[in-house]
């Protein structure tokens, strides 16, 4: 049997921790280049010293190592005979389509599942220079959610990362670089608000949101609707009963207003009254 010498370890770079492990190797007789050097990820390398034991056929026991500094020494070692098969490699991520680029309006839910784009066992995700409104879940789902703010109007390059997991080391990543453009959505008229006329007695519904476009979030009115009759400013909706005559064009014209959530604001007028029931 033969005695491994022993590595010690006295830097703080992985990079190092590798050079010194082939340095070592180099030392005990063999090569190198024959052998897959895996690299160390996070801050545990236990697993790593461990697949390296198995790759060489070496005992190794366990490293101590010292967050911020490698400065440790691996046992003395004693080669074995090759052991058993270990686990088949697990597929990894692989980019299979191009993440498009989008553009949504501020103020309107929306909702993305990136799994499309990928292939392979994936346990998580992670979302880069997304905008402040938009956040990766971590699962294996992909999915990305929110409705875009006003302030985050403009592109925004960003990419999503699909990563597999084993024992707390990414063994495997793919990454997809896309934009998302948020842009401004003026509110608009699909036509005029006709004027409106209603009966004393008589159960009264106006719907003014029908006649707007681009997502209004709140709706104001100039002055108090018909007596019987609540205005809705958030839904756009006029309704109640009314109880008190009112001639057309007897007063100033109603306006109604609607807004977004980009701040884009319409008004339009129109006349309303309210006729006798007899």
């Amino acid at each position: 049997m033969k005695t491994v010498p022993t590595v010690t370890l006295h830097r703080s770079s992985l990079g190092n921790a590798a050079k010194v492990i082939r340095e070592n190797l180099i030392e005990m007789g063999l090569d190198p280049s024959s052998l897959p050097m895996l690299l160390p990820y996070g801050s545990s390398l236990g697993p790593f010293f461990e697949e390296l034991g198995v790759i060489l056929g070496v005992e190794l026991d366990e490293p101590k190592f010292y967050q911020g500094d490698l400065n440790s020494a691996l046992e003395p070692r004693v080669l074995m005979p090759e052991g058993p098969a270990g686990p088949p490699p697990v597929e990894p991520p692989v980019l299979i389509g191009q993440v498009p680029d989008f553009t949504l309006p501020v103020g309107v839910d929306w909702i993305h599942d990136f799994t499309v784009y990928f292939t392979g066992v994936i346990t998580d995700w992670t979302g880069n220079t997304f905008p402040v409104f938009l956040s990766m879940n971590v699962d294996d789902s992909g999915l990305s959610a929110h409705a875009p703010s006003p302030g985050s109007v403009g592109a925004h390059v960003s990419s999503v990362t699909a990563r597999n997991w084993n024992d707390g080391l990414p063994l495997d990543t793919d990454t997809n670089d896309f934009t998302i453009t948020v842009i401004e959505v003026a509110v608009i008229f699909v036509g005029p608000i006709p004027d409106q006329v209603g009966e004393v007695g008589a159960e009264f519904l106006f719907e003014a949101a029908a006649f707007f476009e681009n997502f209004p979030t709140e709706y104001s009115i100039s002055q108090v609707p018909p007596a019987g009759i609540v205005f809705d400013t958030v839904t756009g909706i006029s309704s109640g009963t009314p109880n008190t005559v009112v001639l057309a064009n007897s007063a100033a014209p109603y306006i109604i207003t609607g807004t977004n959530d980009a701040g884009s604001a319409i008004s339009n007028e129109f006349d309303w009254s309210v006729n006798s029931s007899e």
